[in-house]
């Protein structure tokens, strides 16, 4: 599965995501450039901690492997957060 998570000093887009347990995910993120041009994207329940730049696609790649909810944020700007749903 493939999604992509735009991340501006405010918000994320989309702020919630579903995917399945079990299938892996590939996450593009990307920033836009506003007074804060460069970020680090947390999903702390998994252990994910990666620097993203304005105007860059990163990627992140993982099998999420418990159904749930999953919070992602950026450090430099926490407002720009969202919700990863994880399904059986």
């Amino acid at each position: 599965m493939e999604l992509a998570v735009v991340m501006t000093d405010d918000l994320a887009a989309p702020h919630s995501l579903v995917v399945k347990k079990g299938v892996p995910l590939k996450l593009y993120v990307t920033k836009t450039k506003g007074e804060e041009e460069d970020d680090t994207i947390l999903i702390e329940a998994w252990g994910i901690k990666k620097d993203i730049e304005a105007g860059k696609v990163t990627e992140i790649t993982i099998t999420p492997t418990a159904a749930g909810e999953v919070t992602f944020m950026g450090v430099v700007t926490p407002s720009s957060r969202g919700t990863i749903h994880v399904i059986d």
